[in-house]
């Protein structure tokens, strides 16, 4: 019976909550997932995916988006794990992910555990590694970058107290 009850559309509830609110959640024109070709409106995340973190599936489409996926059998073939760990995704994200996964049919553990040598961590771990990978290549900037400028320092007062000598 619950399935049924979900299985509805939104607008048998329009005169209650207002046609542009269930014009918004229904609307294929403006889906709230989008990975190349393939969409889910805010209504088909709850139906068909069983998700109702939006947020999450923003990130998702702006990451497809940048990485130029044209569907998500292509996501599935073209990345691993490691490739959600450089962009702005958490495991809220990475569950998106996998909820549109299985829609298509495709096995998350699978993509998951075949990610980049075979590597068998929690997302988590994964992002804490590469997050802490990016912060030691900037501090290494920042040293070379104060190297140079004690380097330049030096080197004109150098100048300076030689012609004044």
């Amino acid at each position: 019976m619950a399935n049924t009850a979900l299985s509805r559309t939104p607008d048998r509830y329009a005169p209650i909550l207002g046609s542009a609110f269930v014009s918004e959640i229904n609307a294929p024109d403006h889906p709230a997932l989008i990975i190349g070709k393939d969409s889910w409106t805010k209504h088909e995340l709850a139906t068909v995916l069983g998700i109702v973190q939006t947020k999450a599936a923003s990130i998702l489409t702006a990451t497809c988006k940048k990485l130029g996926v044209t569907s998500t059998a292509d996501l599935y073939k073209s990345t691993s794990p490691y490739t959600f760990a450089e962009y702005p995704a958490g495991v809220t994200t990475l569950y998106v992910l996998f909820r549109a996964f299985e829609a298509k049919g495709l096995d998350p553990e699978t993509w998951y555990l075949g990610g980049e040598d075979k590597a068998i961590v929690t997302f988590l771990t994964l992002k804490h590694r590469e997050l802490q990978a990016e912060k030691r290549t900037r501090e290494a900037e920042k040293q070379r970058q104060r190297s140079a400028r004690n380097k330049r320092h030096r080197s004109e007062s150098a100048k300076y107290l030689g012609a004044n000598a």
